[in-house]
């Protein structure tokens, strides 16, 4: 691996600026040929080294890959208001993910008709969101492929877990913070909303899904919910590859390499990588 401007094949990185955050780029050179364009959007606990992880794996693979480099709620604005804050912060990392997709379209040798979406925990929330609301301002078709990992549909309440979970982020919850229902007219981005309604938004796309049977913060009912709200409008002569829901009964709420691979492999499939 290697950084933008040196000499062989390899995967290579360029970082950019875009909508106030930092992104980079993951592509293989020498490269011909147009390539399906990846936007990864990662958790508030994703490490540094697993966004490059997923980005030299998607490279790897034959995509062209566009990793988020978000700065999470904030300590202050979760302390005061935290459904608020990671509300915001959904609604505005889905659309810096459509405006990334839009502002790589013809560069870097991606095919703006081949493009999709990998989110993990809140990035996941973003992605689905990012694909329901898409208005194809440039790139007409919007993103073949969605994959969410460890994300509900969204929350109805805040787990009652959720100040032991984040803690070790540096975000000292206030006692009101968890176990309190979440307002669909304030916090629209987060809560799940209706199940058939988000199930017909997304299911002319692929779409996965995936779990961990141990999550602390996301109820594994409610994400069979919008997969099974998703797979009733499969439109016909589409396969049941094209909506997957993998759950790893083992897991809590973390990304294991098996499922990366697989998820990768996935969306490689779908976009014709």
């Amino acid at each position: 691996m290697k950084r933008e401007g040196a000499p062989g094949p390899a995967t290579v990185l360029a970082p950019l600026e875009m909508e106030g955050q930092r992104v980079v780029v993951a592509r293989r050179v020498p490269g011909k040929r147009k390539r399906p364009l990846v936007v990864v959007i990662p958790g508030l606990l994703s490490a540094p080294d697993a966004l490059l992880g997923w980005l030299v794996e998607l490279a790897g693979a034959g995509m062209t890959a566009a990793g988020i480099e978000h700065t999470g709620v904030g300590r202050a604005a979760a302390a005061s208001d935290f459904a608020g804050a990671l509300d915001r912060l959904v609604n505005r990392l889905a659309g810096v993910a459509v405006s990334v997709a839009e502002a790589l379209d013809g560069r870097y040798g991606v095919d703006p008709q081949r493009w999709g979406l990998v989110g993990i925990s809140v990035g996941g929330w973003a992605a689905l969101r990012a694909a329901e609301r898409y208005d194809g301002r440039e790139i007409a078709s919007g993103p073949r492929a969605v994959a969410a990992l460890l994300c509900s549909p969204g929350w109805r309440r805040v787990p009652a877990r959720a100040r032991a979970f984040f803690r070790p982020l540096g975000l000292d919850l206030p006692e009101t913070a968890a176990d309190t229902a979440v307002d669909p007219d304030r916090h629209p981005h987060l809560h799940p909303g209706d199940a058939g309604a988000r199930g017909r938004r997304l299911a002319g796309r692929a779409v996965l899904l995936a779990a961990g049977g141990k999550d602390p913060l996301v109820p594994l009912q409610d994400v069979r919910a919008l997969y099974e709200a998703i797979d009733r409008q499969r439109p016909q002569g589409d396969g049941p590859e094209r909506h997957q829901l993998l759950v790893y009964p083992g897991l809590g709420h973390e990304v294991s390499l098996p499922m990366r691979r697989r998820v990768v492999s996935w969306v490689g499939w779908m976009l014709g990588a």
